[in-house]
């Protein structure tokens, strides 16, 4: 009986600990969605970083291949941004060779620096003030430097628009 009361209480311990670890956690900041074992870094600037509605604004994303990987020019960095009804309408962005190089010139079909990734997004015209997070599709194609294996990569990202 003893010992199933040291039970319940350590349960309890464990739980509270748990509950309020989870509940102190920091949020994502705006525009996450690169985890640290992701090939890249990814910085978001959007342009002007308060908006009016009905405005254009200016998205920049700068990707930065990690130690160890090569981002590839082909096939293309591409953003894609859905439309979303009374928010925003639909857009992409792209960076890198439309096509292949030659099979003797497969070193350059990586990035020595990566360009910046430019977007327009439009705002819509009734857009009501506040702080909003567009959903986006980021899309690339990277190697591993000491093994040469090659993947794409597909990530959902979040940009942070705020309308004054």
């Amino acid at each position: 009986m003893q010992l199933m009361r040291h039970t319940i209480r350590n349960y309890i311990v464990v739980l509270a600990v748990f509950v309020l670890a989870t509940l102190t956690a920091p949020a994502a900041a705006p525009g996450a969605g690169i985890k640290k074992d992701e090939p890249v870094d990814l910085h978001i600037q959007v342009d002007p970083e308060s908006a009016s509605a009905g405005q254009e604004v200016r998205v920049t994303l700068q990707l930065t291949p990690r130690a160890g990987y090569k981002l590839n020019k082909y096939p293309r960095i591409s953003i894609k941004v859905p439309k979303i009804a009374g928010v925003v309408s639909a857009s992409s962005g792209s960076v890198g060779s439309k096509t292949p190089p030659p099979p003797e010139e497969m070193e350059d079909n990586y990035f020595k620096t990566v360009d910046p990734l430019v977007l327009s997004l439009n705002l819509d015209p009734g857009l009501k003030a506040g702080k909003y997070e567009i959903a986006a599709k980021l899309k690339y194609y990277y190697c591993v430097k000491a093994s040469g294996y090659c993947a794409p990569m597909r990530l959902d990202l979040s940009i942070p628009v705020t309308v004054e």
